[in-house]
């Protein structure tokens, strides 16, 4: 009787752990920001997509959160655009699948400017804004610190002499080539970066046919002049996620008598009642479950009575 009880304590322990690694574990994978660790903590899955004369291929790590596409001279009508601006804009935010099909438009470009870019020239945040606005091309945001030789790893690019770390990218055409713009996380600046060797024609193919959906930047409006000028606004508010999370011990006597069948009880000669807790008794034997999660055994014996709490 010793043998079983101390063996049906340590199983109890066990599956107890089991039950809650896994409880907190889908609670964690409930909240928006396990999103971006995701790719930390397990092997990235790879895109691949054929661009003009290479293939292209990148973990999930380097899809940008948020999107913008600027299409000068657009016109609209039907969209509201801020006062003063000549563009149209097509912005993508809280939406990975779409996000994900415009960047595959644009990776072989990317890849091209990354892996052919000639030295970092500094340019003022005048110029960063009027190339968010002004000239045909995409703005990436990671929303998240990245170094270069990691992005151009992730994009499967062998070499880049770029060594800063970013977070926000934009690609525009630039006469015969390509220009690569971003701002260094560590020192604040804004560098633009020429490549004679990306194919404009290619990146303007890959942003063409999109329209208009009314994003701006903060900068370009004086009622946002408190905010980060680089925030994304669109005319009609994005239909957010919701997300919920269940406690998986509010199941009661389902959990329990899942339980103590891994324990080795037999359903047919137990009961089962609550309390302020859920009971289940096998004879002289009982496990008790509270929506905490805490389990305790007590079984009876020769020797007296017993009591496992876990």
């Amino acid at each position: 009787m010793e043998g079983r009880k101390q063996q049906v304590a340590e199983r109890l322990k066990d599956v107890l752990i089991l039950l809650l690694t896994l409880s907190a574990l889908w609670l964690a994978a409930q909240t928006p920001l396990a999103a971006p660790l995701g790719g930390l903590f397990q092997e990235e899955g790879r895109q691949t997509v054929t661009a003009p004369g290479q293939e292209v291929s990148w973990g999930t790590g380097a899809l940008p959160m948020a999107m913008v596409v600027n299409l000068p001279g657009g016109t609209n009508p039907s969209l509201t655009i801020p006062e003063g601006s000549e563009s149209v804009r097509r912005g993508l935010q809280y939406d990975q699948a779409a996000c994900q099909e415009l960047f595959q438009r644009v990776a072989g470009p990317l890849v091209e400017a990354l892996s052919s870019a000639g030295a970092p020239e500094r340019i003022t945040r005048r110029e960063w804004e009027e190339t968010l606005t002004g000239a045909l091309g995409v703005y990436m945001d990671f929303q998240g610190r990245i170094p270069m030789p990691v992005l151009a790893g992730w994009l499967s690019v062998r070499d880049t002499q770029l060594t800063a770390t970013v977070r926000r990218l934009v690609l525009t055409v630039w006469e015969d080539g390509v220009d690569l713009y971003y701002r260094d996380e560590e020192d604040g600046g804004y560098y633009r970066c020429r490549s004679e060797v990306a194919d404009p024609f290619s990146l303007a193919e890959a942003l063409s046919g999109l329209t208009g959906n009314g994003a701006f930047y903060a900068f370009e409006s004086e009622l946002y002049q408190s905010l980060d000028p680089d925030t994304l606004f669109f005319a009609e508010t994005p239909a957010l996620a919701v997300y919920s999370a269940a406690n998986p011990m509010s199941a009661g006597q389902e959990t329990l008598q899942s339980l103590v069948q891994d324990l080795g009880f037999s359903l047919s000669s137990t009961s089962f009642y609550s309390t302020d807790e859920q009971v289940a008794r096998s004879g002289d034997d009982s496990v008790r479950l509270s929506d905490r999660g805490w389990s305790s055994t007590s079984m009876r014996a020769a020797r007296g009575e017993g009591c496992s709490p876990c």
